[in-house]
């Protein structure tokens, strides 16, 4: 901003004046910005140089001086405005510039480190805190225990869902390090009184071993939810390729094979298993086919174990 400034002393009155205006407003006004009473005869000499000083400390401000006029015992001449030199461009030197720039950089990199930091940080305690679990000392007197940690990295965190059915939602997974593809039904809201009892049930289910049974691999428990992990049948289950009105077309060669394995699993729950098994829910959706359309009986057991919680729900309420 170009503003105008007359700076008058009056010796024998020893009165300082300051008036200023901006240079749109060429005449000088009546009323003065500073008035003040002071006796410069100490300072002023017979003979001295006039000139001009500024400080403003450790900040860095650049004024410039366009035209100036100086008189004794008399009115200072007219400055002719229309003549005034332009403000001359601001050139910062070379070296402030890099400066600026490796200043900025820091800056910058310093902010994004922070950042990537404190969201490393989030994610961190965000993962541990999904997969953490409590594991109950009677837990570790069932086999085929699996850690939460390892059913959770194996699902991608539950992403693919298969399907889900009357005993809760079915989740596709890889078992880390074998690569093994899997099955995760989670089975939700047990009680924690039934629990104990559904785990030792499903315990003593991953140890049959029958080729039209889908295989068990392992249980985890993670609060109220069961997780059981079973081997992934590739073409889905019977009623898929049944009732689809697009897709695979079963011939009756492959029917009555499919069939026929399921009889044999049937066969092998109630007649060749140490103890009885009693399916109670056999139907099309749980019977799955793997790659070679062999038939295998899924879900056995569970009807079982639901029948079991309910009569400890019953005793508890009772």
């Amino acid at each position: 901003t170009t503003i105008q400034a007359w700076i008058e002393y009056d010796g024998q009155g020893k009165q300082l004046n300051v008036t200023i205006a901006p240079l749109s407003h060429p005449l000088k006004p009546n009323h003065s910005l500073i008035s003040y009473s002071i006796d410069l005869s100490p300072v002023l000499l017979e003979h001295m140089y006039v000139g001009f000083s500024g400080g403003i400390q450790k900040l860095e401000r650049k004024h410039y001086i366009l035209a100036w006029s100086f008189a004794m015992d008399g009115n200072t001449p007219e400055l002719d405005l229309s003549r005034l030199p332009s403000i001359p461009r601001d050139r910062t030197p070379l070296w402030k510039s890099f400066k600026l720039f490796l200043f900025m950089s820091a800056a910058l990199v310093a902010l994004l480190f922070l950042i990537f930091t404190v969201g490393i940080s989030y994610l961190t305690k965000r993962k541990r805190k999904l997969t953490s679990e409590k594991i109950e000392g009677w837990e570790m007197d069932y086999p085929h225990r699996l850690p939460y940690k390892k059913i959770y990295r194996a699902t991608k965190g539950f992403k693919e869902e298969l399907g889900k059915g009357g005993f809760g939602c079915v989740y596709k997974g890889v078992l880390p390090r074998s690569g093994i593809e899997v099955a995760v039904k989670k089975v939700s809201h047990c009680s924690k009184q039934g629990m104990r009892e559904f785990v030792a049930e499903v315990s003593s289910l991953g140890r049959m071993r029958h080729r039209n049974l889908v295989q068990l691999h392992g249980w985890c428990r993670q609060g109220e939810d069961l997780l059981l992990v079973y081997e992934f049948m590739q073409n889905g289950s019977l009623d898929s390729h049944l009732f689809a009105t697009k897709g695979s077309r079963l011939s009756w060669e492959q029917r009555f094979k499919i069939l026929k394995g399921i009889a044999f699993g049937l066969l092998y729950l109630h007649e060749e298993w140490e103890q009885v098994v009693v399916h109670r829910d056999v139907k099309a959706s749980n019977v799955l086919l793997d790659g070679d359309l062999n038939g295998r009986l899924g879900d056995f057991g569970l009807a079982r174990l639901y029948d079991l919680l309910g009569t400890i729900h019953n005793k508890l309420s009772s």
